[in-house]
């Protein structure tokens, strides 16, 4: 819409002025009517200027009403366009945030593959240091937290924080479980890192 093009609102406030513009010239012309039925040359001849000012007011407002329907399509044209323009910078949105997402699934991806080689490795560890231990002929007691299936703790955090039911991330690190059972094998090098 242009600037210099006038809104429906004010083409409206035009529409009530001319309205009432014309009601008050047909109070005069009905006030001047009498008087010029009755031979009043000049109640003839005003009655006559305010009849052409009335007809004037009314073709006044047929161009004032064609004026609403052009500015009312601007305006629609307008609202349309900032609304396209609205729904044009939200979807650029969405469409970063999915390539985000993508990123960061393919990141997923990664920690998960990374995760279930680390829980493999646990696991073969695991059973190294049992079998070592029982070549070497020390009992291991199997009753202490963490001396079996400590990838569990891993999985179990992991769950935790996935439901979650781990609010307030008071979970023991899976290496401070792993230190509490293997103390007694760590030297204080292997134990302090």
């Amino acid at each position: 819409m242009s600037a210099s093009a006038p809104t429906v609102a004010q083409i409206d406030a035009n529409v009530a002025m001319v309205c009432e513009q014309i009601s008050m010239m047909e109070d005069e012309a009905r006030e001047l009517s009498l008087p010029a039925v009755a031979g009043d040359e000049q109640a003839r001849t005003l009655l006559a200027n305010v009849r052409a000012k009335i007809q004037q007011a009314e073709a006044d407002l047929t161009v004032l009403a064609d004026a609403r329907i052009s500015a009312l399509g601007m305006e629609r044209e307008a609202a349309h366009a900032k609304d396209q323009a609205y729904r044009d910078r939200n979807l650029q949105i969405a469409r970063d945030r999915a390539a985000t997402i993508v990123q960061l699934a393919s990141r997923a991806d990664s920690l998960v593959a990374e995760f279930k080689t680390l829980i493999s490795d646990m696991r073969g560890v695991e059973r190294e240091i049992w079998n070592a231990a029982r070549e070497a002929r020390q009992p291991v007691d199997s009753a202490i937290v963490g001396r079996k299936n400590l990838e569990q703790f891993a999985v179990d955090q992991l769950l935790r924080f996935a439901n979650g039911s781990d609010r307030f991330g008071k979970d023991k690190p899976v290496a401070t479980w792993a230190r509490r059972a293997w103390a007694h094998l760590l030297t204080d090098e292997a134990h302090n890192d």
